[in-house]
C-alpha cells in the first residue's frame, strides 16, 4: 500500500511503496551524479560524473527498474533531457562517466567510430575489409560476438553493427 514519502533527491512529497526513495526516475537517476567537477577545458562546463555502477570502458550503468536491463547512464541522461532517440548518444568531452546533457549529442554509428578514433579510444588495430568478412563468416558459423570483439580488440557493439551491416555495410 502506498505511503506518503519525501524524495531523497528533490525533497518533494510523493506517494510511494516498498523501498522507493525517489519521486521519479529522473530523481533516482540524478541522485547518482556528481555535478561538482572543474570546468572541462574545451567545453567550459563541468563533466557531471556518474557515481554508481560502471561497465566496460568506465561508462555508467543505470537500470530503469529492479528487473530491468542496464543501460548506459549517458543515454538515460539524454532521454531524460531530450527524449528517446534511435541514434547513438555521444560524448563531446571524451569522458565515459560524464552524463552532463550539454556534453552529449545524438549521432550515427559512423560518427561514433570517427569520434572515438580521434579521441584515441581504439586500443587495438583498425579493421580492414578482410577482417570484416571474417567476422561475419565466423559469427554466421556460430562464434560469439564477445569472443570476436576480444580477438579483434574492438567493442561488442561494433561486432554487432558489423554483423547487422550497420557498420561496414558492404
Amino acid at each position: 500500500m502506498p505511503v506518503k514519502r519525501t524524495c531523497e533527491h528533490c525533497q518533494a512529497p510523493f506517494m510511494g511503496s516498498g523501498r522507493q526513495l525517489h519521486c521519479s526516475l529522473g530523481c533516482r537517476f540524478w541522485s547518482k551524479v556528481d555535478k561538482g567537477g572543474p570546468p572541462h577545458p574545451q567545453l567550459g562546463t563541468p563533466c557531471w560524473l556518474w557515481t554508481a555502477a560502471k561497465g566496460l570502458g568506465g561508462y555508467g550503468q543505470f537500470t530503469r527498474s529492479a528487473i530491468g536491463v542496464p543501460v548506459r547512464a549517458h543515454r538515460i541522461a539524454w532521454e531524460i533531457t531530450h527524449g528517446p532517440t534511435d541514434l547513438f548518444v555521444l560524448h563531446r568531452c571524451h569522458t565515459p562517466a560524464c552524463v552532463n546533457p550539454a556534453h552529449l549529442y545524438a549521432g550515427t554509428q559512423s560518427e561514433n567510430l570517427k569520434h572515438s578514433g580521434r579521441a584515441g579510444r581504439w586500443p587495438g588495430k583498425k579493421l580492414c575489409a578482410d577482417d570484416v568478412r571474417s567476422i561475419r563468416a565466423r559469427n554466421a558459423a556460430g562464434e560469439k560476438g564477445v569472443a570476436l570483439a576480444r580477438e579483434y580488440k574492438v567493442s561488442g557493439r561494433l561486432i554487432t553493427s558489423i554483423v547487422r551491416r550497420e557498420a561496414w555495410a558492404h
